[in-house]
């Protein structure tokens, strides 16, 4: 029994030439070049992950809870700081961990007053959605049930209703 070699195969596509100079050989080459050097940078921009863009300070645009200003800040490690301010003057700051569901629509954002693991901490959570309009425009809707909002209110000055803007 006589074997043939793969090099002397007539549909070897990797030995044959193209135009009498170009090998087929370098194909494998080329994808990998254009894999790494050109694709790759872009895959990160088409699969950011929506959680990315909350981290950084978003100052209090309208609330529907009547403070007249307020802040919250989003930190590495899953970690938030929310400033509030009433009318009077008065405030009041809340930090503690955070998750964010973005597999759910809409997206569901849990504020925990300390640890989101530790146990009991859905006692102390505040259940929310959210949703960016833009880079620079984000709408909480926080729950008064303990239950995550189905769906976010249609009047703006709904009672858990808040609208941030990006501080740059």
């Amino acid at each position: 029994m006589e074997f043939c070699k793969l090099s002397d195969h007539p549909l070897n596509i990797w030995n044959m030439k193209l135009h009498g100079s170009l090998y087929f050989r370098n194909i494998p080459g080329l994808i990998i070049f254009f894999y790494c050097f050109l694709l790759l940078p872009v895959v990160p921009l088409i699969a950011q992950e929506p959680g990315l863009d909350l981290m950084g300070e978003w100052e209090l645009v309208t609330s529907g809870d009547g403070f007249q200003d307020g802040r919250i800040i989003f930190l590495d490690g899953a970690e938030y700081q929310f400033f509030r301010t009433w009318p009077d003057g008065t405030g009041a700051e809340i930090s503690g961990g955070y998750e964010l569901d973005t597999d759910s629509s809409p997206a569901h954002l849990r504020l925990c007053l300390d640890d989101c693991s530790a146990a009991g901490s859905e006692w102390t959570s505040s259940f929310c959605i959210i949703r960016l309009n833009s880079p620079e425009e984000m709408e909480i809707y926080i729950s008064q049930s303990g239950a995550y909002p189905g769906g976010f209110p249609e009047d703006p000055g709904e009672q858990g209703a808040y609208l941030f803007r990006k501080v740059i």
